[in-house]
């Protein structure tokens, strides 16, 4: 178990993937074709998209059901990941163009050095009472509001990620001690199964686990977005920084036609929610009472990125010396 204040997983895989892909990115084969002045849908440029496994790849589908992307002069190959750690050797050998992380790995990477930057928004927080994102408690857990997370077991789905970043900084504007709640690292698609057999007493989850628990009698505690992040970015696109300066047409035509995706998502929940029947395997009975996640119609902004750093550096996740310039983390076509 960690507590909030443990050193940060993340920035230590990102540190160790920072030393073993220098040794092999120079002669990586780069998989994107076509030209870098510009694009063209006759002849796409083709790119590899780290996404997760979750129903935060709506956009990214929409894109392609809507002809976006390949408007756009891209041809996109999907691969899930299960966290954003995980896309960073792959950036960074050039085997994938562009991946899906939360805003502190973004920031933990710049701040360790690694040749990654954001190109394109994702996720925002949101703002209501029960978000996209959110609390769950177990059932018998005796967990029914904020304060009751102190002493338990709460998983996340990466240490020192968004999800422990903004719950801890929610349990402080609460009033609450966050220094007592035990972090587990829990992968997405064991949560359910971790919080029935008593490995946790929470999570720190989103949809469809938030719908599917609470159709299970589970309970919901918290948006930890609300008060913290609410229209800021918490999820982001980001490339290595050595594609981005080589391919600046394709980065730009990614950032442009995903942003466009995020616009059309937010505008139409029905064609989001079939995706996610379709996509990801959501029971169609389960999808309207789906929260759908708000995805980002702007670019990522420096007040996005300080927002995050600020709460980093109040948790003790990200020492305020060593905090990276937010402008460091954007490219900027982000």
């Amino acid at each position: 178990m960690s507590t909030p204040f443990s050193p940060s997983r993340a920035a230590i895989a990102v540190a160790a993937i920072a030393a073993t892909v220098v040794l092999t990115s120079c002669s990586a084969a780069n998989p994107a074709t076509g030209s870098q002045d510009s694009l063209s849908s006759a002849d796409p440029t083709a790119v590899t998209v780290g996404i997760p496994g979750m129903l935060l790849n709506a956009d990214v589908f929409l894109a392609e059901q809507n002809g976006t992307f390949a408007g756009a002069g891209l041809a996109v190959k999907n691969q899930v990941i299960t966290a954003g750690a995980n896309a960073v050797p792959q950036l960074l050998n050039g085997s994938m163009q562009f991946g899906v992380v939360d805003v502190p790995t973004a920031i933990i990477a710049t701040q360790q050095g690694v040749g990654i930057s954001v190109v394109a928004p994702m996720a925002v927080g949101s703002s209501g009472g029960r978000g996209f994102g959110g609390v769950i408690g177990r059932s018998g857990s005796g967990i029914g509001k904020p304060a009751d997370l102190v002493g338990k077991k709460v998983a996340v789905n990466q240490l020192n990620g968004t999800s422990q970043t903004l719950l801890t900084a929610a349990l402080k504007k609460q009033g609450t001690d966050p220094s007592a709640v035990h972090y587990v690292e829990v992968a997405p698609e064991q949560t359910i199964a971790a919080l029935k057999n008593g490995r946790v007493d929470a999570a720190v989850t989103g949809e469809p686990l938030i719908s599917m628990a609470l159709g299970m009698g589970m309970s919901y505690v918290l948006n930890q977005e609300r008060d913290t992040v609410a229209g800021a970015a918490t999820f982001v696109f980001v490339a290595a920084k050595s594609y981005i300066s080589s391919h600046p047409a394709a980065v730009a035509a990614f950032a442009k036609a995903i942003t466009a995706a995020n616009v059309a998502a937010n505008s139409d929940p029905a064609a989001v929610k079939q995706i996610m029947i379709k996509q990801d395997q959501v029971p169609a009975a389960l999808a309207p009472s789906i929260v759908a996640p708000t995805f980002g119609t702007s670019a990522v902004s420096v007040k996005d990125i300080q927002t995050t750093i600020d709460l980093m550096v109040a948790n003790g996740q990200l020492p305020a010396d060593r905090a990276p310039k937010p402008e460091d983390v954007l490219t900027s076509s982000s």
